[in-house]
């Protein structure tokens, strides 16, 4: 595709700019006209222009939003949010910044009501989270002030991330529309992610992870995936909250833990359809954050003499035997210790039905690096037809092998470390020159390849040994012409090993070796120990027949 040419004629957008400005004044019998001024002046300023914009064209346009945002109208408000606020910090018109304050009081309005039709809460509450990031950009800014004062006054902006926040954090929790609600989880994720990369240590990032704690027991499963995947995000920083906070990540482990045990069935039975995404999705992000959490503070135990790993382990085990534990952690006190403010509650304020995604949108669900690992090891027909059949137990048994596997072992000292090895069948073997595996590795005479349990398989591979020993446990000692290396590949991955005999010291004639005409060193060491041996029968004897004479 190319870009068609530009027309003969282009017509000068803003020469109707004038009517539109005369417009916004009219009084309130003119309401439908004066809305759609604003509409089309927001339309035709926030787009990409280019010729720059006068400054005498924005004086007036911010006038006009000033104006607006700080009236008693709320029709005008939503006009303005809607048509200009997701798009107006977007487009870098000159200044745009002294109207940053007037835009949050507009949103707040909206996200304070509980009204649903015709109110642009989505777009006021993405306005929002666009801005979360402001005040760590924009350290002195002056704004307009929201107080109505003719002339408008410039003054600097003080504590606006504190007011985005709670905004932000009131829409999390009781937004009654459900699209709105999961954008204000996903700002909250956005600005906890912030937060923790620069170690700012701002009070309300614990309350942002108690909301989404909160927010993925929430029978909307929806808003409990969007949660989910902002959770999954955060762990990322989990060591370091694990160290400079108190039982933080600890606590995101168990109520994950306590989440996905509501979610599983009381007997052997499968989990439900509806909740099978929801339950895959929590489970990668209950093992992304324990394999983020150092292992000295997932042993230590919490509440009910339960730690972090053990509660992870019972989930585990309660999706692949059916067998709930006897002891589950108390999710409300761990929520009220990492933020006293939240209540469960929140959660009896039920949003709206969330649309559907569109036929062709792509959808995943996210299990970060633990899951992208499962891909290196099942072939991609098995790997689409358990995730189109949502195989929990499959899942569960991956992420249990992972972690008995991995906890504590990776990353490795050096740095960075693959979760997997990289050895195949053919390497090191003369008769296979492949670079990936084929269908001669079933043929070939020096490998063996077995099925345990349908749960791993187990290659063993004989291959020439090495003509210096590399390590230190065999120098200075005979070892077979021949070593094995045993390759396993189960759920958790691919693991290797070489496999060695060791005869006896050097010049040893045993094993694969001849005798030789030299004096055999083992033959010696035989020899040498049967004499001792002897000897010291023959003194025990000596010993004995001189107690009985005495």
């Amino acid at each position: 595709m190319t870009t068609p040419p530009p027309p003969t004629l282009i017509p000068p957008l803003l020469l109707i700019a004038p009517w539109l400005f005369e417009a916004t004044g009219l009084p309130e019998g003119f309401e439908k006209g004066k809305l759609l001024a604003l509409r089309l002046l927001c339309w035709l300023t926030v787009r990409r222009h280019d010729i720059p914009l006068s400054f005498d064209y924005l004086a007036r346009f911010y006038r006009v939003l000033h104006t607006g945002l700080l009236g008693e109208d709320q029709k005008v408000i939503n006009a303005i949010v809607k048509y200009c606020g997701t798009k107006f910090f977007a487009s870098g018109l000159p200044g745009h910044t002294v109207l940053l304050l007037n835009f949050i009081h507009g949103a707040s309005t909206i996200v304070s009501s509980n009204a649903i039709k015709g109110m642009p809460r989505v777009e006021a509450v993405t306005l929002l989270g666009s801005l979360v990031c402001f005040p760590n950009v924009y350290r002195e800014l002056h704004v307009l002030q929201c107080t109505g004062s003719e002339p408008p006054t410039l003054a600097p902006l003080a504590d606006v991330k504190d007011l985005i926040v709670d905004l932000l954090l009131k829409a999390g929790k009781t937004d009654v529309d459900g699209v709105a609600r999961c954008t204000a989880l996903s700002a909250l994720g956005i600005f906890a992610y912030e937060e923790l990369t620069h170690r700012i240590g701002h009070p309300k990032v614990l309350e942002a992870i108690g909301v989404l704690l909160l927010s993925i027991r929430h029978q909307n499963h929806a808003i409990a995936q969007v949660a989910g995947d902002m959770l999954r995000l955060l762990c990322d920083h989990a060591a370091y909250l694990s160290d400079h906070t108190d039982r933080v990540a600890s606590i995101v482990v168990e109520v994950i833990a306590s989440t996905i045990h509501n979610l599983l069935p009381t007997d052997d039975s499968d989990v439900k359809e509806e909740n099978k995404k929801l339950v895959l999705s929590l489970l990668f992000c209950l093992a992304d954050w324990c394999m983020n959490i150092p292992l000295r503070a997932l042993t230590i135990p919490q509440s009910e003499g339960c730690s972090p790993l053990l509660s992870t382990l019972n989930v585990l085990d309660h999706i692949l035997t059916g067998k709930s534990p006897l002891l589950r952690p108390d999710v409300l006190s761990l929520l009220q210790t990492l933020c006293p403010t939240i209540v469960l509650a929140d959660l009896e304020a039920q949003p709206g039905e969330i649309p559907a995604k569109p036929p062709h949108s792509g959808h995943s669900t996210g299990g970060g690096k633990i899951a992208r690992s499962i891909a290196s090891f099942v072939p991609p027909a098995i790997l689409q037809n358990d995730r189109k059949s949502g195989n929990v137990k499959l899942a569960a048994r991956m992420v249990l092998s992972h972690l008995l596997h991995q906890l504590g072992h990776f990353p490795m000292g050096l740095g960075a470390a693959q979760l997997t090895s990289l050895v195949t069948e053919q390497d090191d073997v003369p008769a296979l020159r492949d670079s990936e595996l084929s269908k001669e590795v079933f043929s070939a005479p020096n490998i063996q390849l077995f099925v345990l349990n349908n749960m791993a398989i187990v290659s063993l591979v004989e291959i020439p040994a090495e003509e210096t020993s590399g390590g230190a446990a065999s120098v200075g000692l005979t070892t077979g012409k021949a070593q094995v290396r045993a390759i396993v590949r189960d759920l958790s991955g691919k693991f290797s090993w070489d496999c060695l005999t060791l005869y006896g010291p050097q010049g040893c004639r045993a094993g694969s070796y001849p005798p030789g005409p030299v004096p055999d060193p083992c033959l010696h060491y035989t020899t040498h120990r049967g004499r001792l041996l002897d000897h010291m029968e023959q003194q025990r004897c000596q010993a004995d027949a001189a107690a009985r004479e005495s």
